[in-house]
């Protein structure tokens, strides 16, 4: 009878943990302190003055030098290793509407310039995927640093079905998303300047998708595939190898295991192929707390205790920084609180700006 309680009070926690898990992970909410808009509804090219007849004087208008973009996953279902996913892409025109071009249009437009992708987290939809996109736009790109294209990666995050089983599903689906990533980077060409930017589940998409570029395996997905070499004593598998790049990377509030990116993690692969990465973090919260029972994982969150003290590849962890903000925003997991504190999205921006170029003297 002892046993039966015991168990039955462990079950409720659960249970309360996986409910805190999804409340906090909500969309954004209407603003406090004026920091942030306080209207999310309506579309985008409406609110944030986008459109024909949009203010070219607004602080919410893209810069006339950027571009923004949105490349959607929700057709996607399977990916198989090797393969090209069905990916969608739009871009944004001067009169603020939203039109689709090819893959082919979009690899040829990063050939040049900066590439900044943002990535949601869990509970978004389509609209306020491109919403929220902008008010990251907005957070984001500094307003001195070079052109920007600014892409809004809208993935199959909404709420479905039953709650707790949802939360752990989108949590598997950030594989097919990283590996969606992850062809799409390395499609781009090892020279393209790339910078990535996640919140809560979406910074798995960042990490899994470098992961894969850096030619990791993924839960058996992979970018290449490996050729075998046998004989007639031995056989075995070579790696194709991959020049590393230099991907700048933000990670906000990050719902991954804190062993995930050192040596022998799920995603080791991911700093060989950073320049910097930043993980804002917060030990105060209230959700990421619970992250091992909820995530049903054995370590600590990276958004809630920093990286693991394990032994990074060498030469990988000089290029990761982490930065405490807990006594920022308190025990909050939202994003709204965190693209709410100019102290957050400066340390960010920093980040995410490309080196300036040394001047040349003749």
């Amino acid at each position: 009878m002892l046993v039966h309680l015991e168990y039955t009070k462990l079950r409720a926690l659960g249970v309360a943990l996986l409910l805190a898990l999804a409340v906090a992970a909500s969309p954004l909410r209407p603003a406090r302190g004026g920091e942030m808009p306080n209207d999310f509804g309506g579309s985008a090219t409406s609110k944030h003055g986008v459109g024909a007849h949009a203010d070219p004087s607004s602080p919410a208008a893209c810069r006339p030098q950027d571009q923004m973009w949105v490349v959607s996953t929700r057709e996607v279902g399977c990916v198989e290793s090797g393969k090209a996913p069905a990916l969608a892409f739009a871009v944004r025109d001067r009169s603020g509407e939203l039109v689709d071009v090819s893959p082919g249009t979009f690899l040829a437009a990063t050939a040049r310039g900066q590439t900044r992708f943002w990535i949601h987290g869990y509970g978004v939809t389509p609209e306020e995927a491109i919403d929220v996109g902008q008010v990251a736009y907005e957070r984001f790109v500094s307003a001195d640093e070079p052109p920007v294209r600014f892409v809004v990666w809208s993935w199959p995050s909404q709420r479905e079905g039953r709650r707790f089983k949802d939360i752990r599903d989108k949590g598997r689906r950030t594989d097919v998303e990283a590996y969606c990533l992850g062809w799409l980077i390395h499609k781009m060409g090892p020279d393209a300047d790339v910078s990535a930017i996640g919140y809560s589940y979406g910074t798995r998409v960042i990490a899994g998708g470098l992961h894969l570029v850096g030619d990791g395996e993924l839960n058996g997905l992979r970018l290449r595939p490996r050729f075998v070499t046998s004989s007639a004593r031995f056989a075995r598998f070579d790696a194709v190898t991959q020049s590393p790049r230099s991907c700048r990377a933000v990670l906000l509030a990050a719902a991954m295991g804190d062993d995930w990116l050192v040596e022998g993690g799920f995603n080791d692969r991911a700093l060989e192929q950073s320049g910097k990465v930043l993980s804002i973090y917060s030990t105060c919260d209230r959700v990421l707390k619970w992250y091992p029972a909820a995530a049903r994982d054995h370590g600590s969150a990276l958004g809630y205790r920093g990286l693991a003290s394990l032994p990074p590849r060498d030469g990988g962890n000089g290029k990761f920084a982490e930065l405490d903000v807990g006594y920022l925003i308190g025990s909050a997991h939202d994003l709204e609180t965190y693209l709410g504190r100019l102290e957050i999205t400066a340390a960010a921006r920093e980040t995410l700006a490309p080196e300036p170029v040394a001047a040349t003297h003749r």
